[in-house]
């Protein structure tokens, strides 16, 4: 049985410099708040942000997915493939476009700012990018390899955390056998009292003299 592989894009310094460049320049031309470039397995290739904290990995999947349906839904049309999508929200909106037939731009702006401008810069953006992209390389990552690393991973992870929980499980149980053992018994109490009894009856003798 043949094993499954993902393609990964490879890209020199030179075409990475060239991506990023372009991206920020679109971000400052058309002042949108994200742009991200995506290969078709729905990983980030380079973005440009307002926002650093913006979840990258996250949105990128999700339109590669938003992509492949609205793929399979055209073909029940008639259509062959989809070429872009806008998502229009009351203060947020998402266009998405396909570049190279290979890759998705994503861009996210305020709803404030004109479409029309937004697709204007994004299209003369594109051909940039296909021209940066054209001779862009994969290398095959194959699939049960990812899933053993990271399944592997994940046992690690799970022998570290039982390491670190069994000393504590420990030090409790030590704990309690210590404090239990503190303990006074009831002979040791008797004894207490016997004595307090005799120092107060003594103390009460020397006040009558």
């Amino acid at each position: 049985m043949e094993s499954k592989g993902l393609k990964k894009v490879v890209l020199s310094e030179s075409q990475f410099k060239e991506l990023r460049k372009s991206i920020a320049n679109l971000r400052k031309k058309s002042n949108v708040d994200c742009i991200i470039l995506i290969d078709e397995s729905g990983q980030p290739i380079s973005y440009s942000l307002k926002d650093p904290e913006t979840p990258t990995a996250a949105i990128s999947a999700l339109i590669a997915g938003n992509f492949a349906a609205a793929n399979e839904l055209s073909k029940l049309v008639g259509e062959t493939e989809v070429k872009s999508l806008l998502q229009e929200g009351e203060k947020i909106s998402i266009y998405s476009c396909r570049v190279a037939n290979k890759f998705i731009l994503l861009i996210i702006f305020n709803s404030n700012i004109r479409f029309g401008m937004v697709k204007l810069y994004a299209h003369q953006t594109i051909k940039q990018l296909e021209n940066i992209l054209k001779d862009v390389t994969y290398e095959t990552v194959e699939v049960e390899e990812a899933e053993a690393e990271e399944t592997q991973s994940h046992e690690s992870q799970e022998e570290q955390q039982t390491e670190q929980e069994e000393p504590a499980q420990s030090s409790d149980e030590e704990h309690q056998d210590s404090s239990t053992e503190e303990e006074p018994s009831e002979d040791d109490l008797d004894s207490a009292l016997m004595l307090l009894k005799q120092e107060l009856e003594k103390s009460l003798k020397e006040e009558d003299k």
